[in-house]
């Protein structure tokens, strides 16, 4: 198309004036004959979508100022409309910021988000959906348990399911504990392990006190046969205490408490 000609449309297209910078702009003229096509298409889609609980991707290519921000501000307001959550996740700004912290925290404002044509906020939905089945999500951070970390790293044999008896070498203040804890279950049992006085002393009012299923033990790990709370064989030996010697420590554990075809973790620190 002539350039000339090109121009000529944009100036008379109903966009000119009526910017959208984000899929939740107020007081944005909707021209809902413009695109009418892709919106069907993409309505569509998400009916199919819902009934056969699968996934589908959707590109959106034009010319600059030819509506597809007006399109996605019209997406957004019929998907929430049908019960999908609708997630504006931004271009990755900073080579410092890891992608999936990025997409994290576009998320989550995205879901802080209300479209100006609808009565409250996606996250509304989701804390009273999470409310009425009594149901409880947690971050697990990988930036502070390097469990954590090793899952997002592609951690192929991860241990810790219902039922799994644990012995945790460096329980320190309990944030990995209290995750392991989740997983196993009331079923379960995490002997903890912790030697530093001030640390374990945040770790028994903070998490130990309020779990059934943590023992906590105020001993060295280099002295596993003065754990007087430990019965019986573990299945899995957790090792997380930055010292010289955490090998030989981790190996004595495991010769007294780690049953047969057990499995220990240890998580090693270079200097």
């Amino acid at each position: 198309m002539d350039k000339e000609i090109l121009e000529r449309f944009k100036a008379l297209g109903p966009f000119k004036d009526n910017i959208v910078k984000t899929p939740w702009d107020s007081g944005v003229i909707d021209a809902e004959e413009v695109h009418r096509e892709s919106f069907d298409r993409v309505i569509r889609a998400l009916d199919f979508v819902k009934s056969n609980r699968s996934s589908l991707i959707f590109v959106l290519q034009g010319e600059p100022g030819s509506g597809k921000s007006h399109l996605l501000w019209r997406i957004a307001r019929n998907a929430e409309k049908k019960r999908f959550l609708f997630v504006n996740i931004v271009p990755f700004i900073s080579v410092k910021k890891f992608a999936f912290s990025s997409i994290l925290e576009s998320t989550i404002e995205s879901l802080e988000n209300k479209h100006p044509d609808l009565r409250s906020k996606p996250i509304d939905h989701i804390v009273g959906w999470i409310i009425k089945k009594g149901i409880e999500y947690r971050l697990w951070d990988p930036f502070r348990s390097k469990l954590a970390a090793s899952i997002m790293n592609g951690l192929e044999n991860f241990p810790f399911k219902n039922n799994t008896k644990v012995l945790y070498l460096g329980a320190s203040t309990g944030t990995t504990v209290s995750h392991i804890s989740d997983i196993v279950g009331p079923s379960g049992l995490v002997f903890a392990v912790e030697h530093a006085s001030r640390v374990a002393r945040d770790f028994l009012d903070r998490v130990a006190t309020h779990r059934s299923n943590i023992m906590p033990i105020l001993q060295d790990a280099r002295k596993p046969k003065e754990y007087f709370s430990v019965f019986g064989k573990v299945d899995v030996v957790y090792v997380d205490i930055a010292q010289p010697d955490q090998t030989k420590i981790a190996i004595e554990n495991c010769d007294i408490f780690l049953k047969k075809e057990g499995l220990f973790l240890i998580n090693t620190y270079i200097s």
